[in-house]
């Protein structure tokens, strides 16, 4: 993940997908200090999702979360916490959503890490790795 919208976050994501549901872990660094996911009140505060565009470049491009179920399943899909140098522990930054889409394909996605307010602070766009 590069940092977008000015930011200096920076991370890492690695899922796999299989039949709709999205399981992974996000790793980020160069977000605020010392904060919980407990504390949050901002909408997607530290959140960390797929989103339906396939561009970084802008909100516009990135789109919204990636889902088709009648709640946004991303809601709860959070880091939740960071160390005092400002980087996520994967252990504690793991997605298991259902985005109620029969699909195993999520190449070229945006993923965004959100910050403590609910900004947009690092994208990237997912590939397919192959399988050893």
């Amino acid at each position: 993940l590069d940092s977008i919208n000015d930011s200096n976050a920076t991370g890492y994501v690695s899922l796999s997908i299989s039949g709709g549901v999205i399981a992974g872990y996000a790793e980020g660094s160069g977000l605020e200090s010392d904060i919980l996911a407990s504390d949050c009140t901002a909408d997607n505060c530290m959140g960390i999702h797929v989103h339906e565009g396939m561009s970084c470049v802008d909100a516009d491009s990135q789109g919204g979360h990636y889902y088709y179920t009648d709640e946004d399943p991303w809601a709860t899909s959070v880091y939740n916490h960071t160390t005092t140098s400002g980087k996520t522990d994967p252990t504690y930054a793991f997605v298991n959503v259902n985005i109620g889409l029969d699909t195993d394909d999520l190449r070229k996605r945006a993923f965004i890490m959100h910050d403590f307010s609910g900004g947009r602070v690092a994208c990237g766009l997912l590939v397919l790795l192959p399988t050893k």
